[in-house]
């Protein structure tokens, strides 16, 4: 699979990877589950570069960045 570039692209293979995983897993090929992987890397990368999260600037927000990593809650919610 060649990299994914257009967000139709996209759409196509996510389609392709849902229809795949809708057999079951007890009913998909040896290869069917090699082009599932091969698919879910493709698109992997694709949104690794298209929906970049920059880091946080400000104290309250690298606070709230580590809660969230942690999984902890705040106390004044």
């Amino acid at each position: 699979m060649d990299k994914i570039s257009k967000e139709a692209d996209y759409d196509k293979v996510m389609a392709k990877i849902n229809s795949l995983m809708a057999k079951g897993s007890k009913n998909v090929t040896d290869s069917e589950l090699a082009e599932i992987r091969e698919l879910a890397l493709a698109a992997q990368y694709y949104e690794q570069n298209k929906y970049v999260i920059e880091a946080p600037t400000t104290l309250a927000g690298m606070i709230e960045m580590k809660m969230y990593e942690l999984r902890l809650k705040s106390l004044f919610m």
